[in-house]
């Protein structure tokens, strides 16, 4: 799942260019972009951003749930996943007046049950949505078994400065049946 996204600035080309920065305290705080979106900049409660039109979300090939789940804030409870293949992604698009430079992202496990629990992926920007920079790269990552909707929070160096408007998290090998 995507708040995910959590970055330290937000370009906000709606309004002049402004910059916001965003500081990561946890995952799924408040202080996400996702959340930002949803809130607005805070001056409005929460409402999911694919939901209000806000971001748009596509996958490669849905497996099970909502687009909306994928940059849902809270915990839903709902499953959201792609079907288990390699080169499968869920992706985010922040929308024409949007770029982030991000330096955390957070993901949740897709299902209620601890089993098929993403190992191995890379998150990536793109700012036309076809040509993609790897941002962050995950092998055999454990991060993800702590039961069903577990969350975990990764860094993202800083060798990539740039801003991005599309963000997605593409898999690079098999899920694990069991998340142990």
């Amino acid at each position: 799942d995507a708040d995910s996204l959590v970055g330290k600035r937000l370009q906000g080309r709606k309004r002049h260019h402004e910059l916001f920065f965003l500081h990561f305290s946890s995952p799924f705080d408040t202080n996400g972009v996702l959340y930002w979106i949803g809130t607005h900049g805070r001056t409005r409660k929460y409402e999911n951003p694919c939901e209000s039109g806000d971001v748009a979300v596509s996958f490669s090939k849905k497996g099970t749930g909502k687009e909306s789940y994928f940059v849902q804030h809270a915990n839903s409870a709902q499953d959201c996943h792609t079907d288990d293949m390699k080169d499968s992604w869920m992706q985010v698009d922040l929308g024409p007046t949007r770029s982030l430079r991000a330096n955390y992202y957070c993901l949740r496990h897709g299902l209620r049950l601890n089993e098929y629990c993403l190992r191995s992926w890379e998150l990536q920007g793109s700012n036309d949505g076809c040509t993609w920079a790897a941002l962050h790269t995950r092998t055999n990552d454990s991060s993800l078994t702590g039961g069903g909707f577990s969350t975990a929070a990764w860094p993202i160096d800083g060798r990539n400065r740039s801003s991005y408007r599309y963000f997605r998290v593409f898999q690079t090998g098999p899920a694990h049946s069991t998340c142990s």
